[in-house]
């Protein structure tokens, strides 16, 4: 780590897709159009954190790659939180694009979010010392 100017992307592949996924600017429109429906984040804690609202807001582009230009002078650190906004607004587009087609399953290497439990969630033995 240094004190320069950064950028974290976080990004999702798929064997079907490919890194990140295009969408056109209808399938945007569609997307967008579910999301005035489901007005909130399901996770209203992490929307709260990373948008300070919990309410859904119209995507701009695609959430499939995100870029946070890091740092305390700039939008911050990436967390678990921004994961979970990421995944559910990614999770929009999917319902919208392909409804029942697929199963999705998403694996992550929890390089931000390994720290994000619940509140009543035991870490594992190494967490819980370097806690200590």
């Amino acid at each position: 780590k240094s004190n320069g100017a950064g950028v974290m992307i976080s990004a999702f592949q798929s064997r079907e897709f490919g890194f990140g996924m295009e969408l056109t600017a209808d399938e945007m429109k569609n997307i967008n159009e579910k999301r005035k429906n489901d007005v909130e984040y399901f996770d209203k804690v992490a929307a709260k954190d990373v948008l300070e609202t919990t309410k859904k807001k119209d995507l701009t582009e695609s959430p499939f790659v995100r870029k946070l230009w890091y740092g305390s002078n700039n939008e911050g650190y990436w967390t678990g939180n921004h994961m979970i906004v990421q995944l559910e607004d990614c999770m929009d587009c999917l319902t919208v694009l392909f409804g029942e087609t697929y199963d999705f399953v998403f694996l992550f290497d929890h390089s931000s979010g390994h720290v994000r439990k619940e509140a009543d969630h035991f870490g594992s033995i190494r967490e819980e010392e370097a806690e200590e």
